[in-house]
């Protein structure tokens, strides 16, 4: 069952970042064509390109994050045993998941300090572009604690992003 739903919720943040990419290098390139193509530049479209970056930029950190790709210094953690291993990692991730609880809170107060405005053009509610922060905030910790039970949980073997035995490196 969490399997089934864990997939079903990855291929829909997919499918997120993929349409609000497309989005923006569309109207990026709409942008372009109108400024200096035909001279007569549309004033919406820097609008939806900055709002699309906003958006991919938040889960395009959640998805590399997801996938194990954050840059991360392995020096000591490479030294250490393999209980060592798992010890550091759960406390980094409860430390991740106390920076994300502050991410939550003043994410929010963003979010409520622009509920009301509108954006100018098209008239998309500037909270709705903002909420982005605080919800990647969720996502990370929902992934850092489920990943957390999964290591404390595993007796012989070390569990990574992907929940496979063997070391994450």
């Amino acid at each position: 069952m969490y399997k089934r739903l864990s997939v079903g919720f990855n291929r829909f943040i997919d499918t997120l970042c993929v349409i609000v990419q497309l989005i923006m290098v569309l109207t990026v390139v709409l942008q372009v064509f109108y400024r200096y193509v035909l001279v007569n530049p549309l004033g919406w479209t820097e609008e939806v390109g900055i709002m699309t970056m906003v958006w991919s930029t938040f889960i395009g950190s959640y998805l590399a994050f997801r996938e194990d790709k954050h840059m991360r210094i392995s020096l000591l953690y490479n030294k250490l045993s393999e209980k060592s291993q798992k010890v550091m990692l759960v406390l980094g991730n409860v430390l991740m998941v106390v920076m994300n609880i502050y991410i939550i809170i003043y994410g929010s107060n963003f979010v409520r300090a622009f509920h009301g405005m509108n954006s100018p053009y098209i008239g998309i509610p500037m909270s709705l572009v903002y909420a982005i922060i605080p919800v990647s905030a969720v996502l990370w910790s929902a992934k850092l604690i489920l990943d957390s039970f999964a290591m404390i949980k595993s007796q012989d073997k070390m569990v990574n992003q992907e929940g496979k035995g063997g070391k994450s490196n």
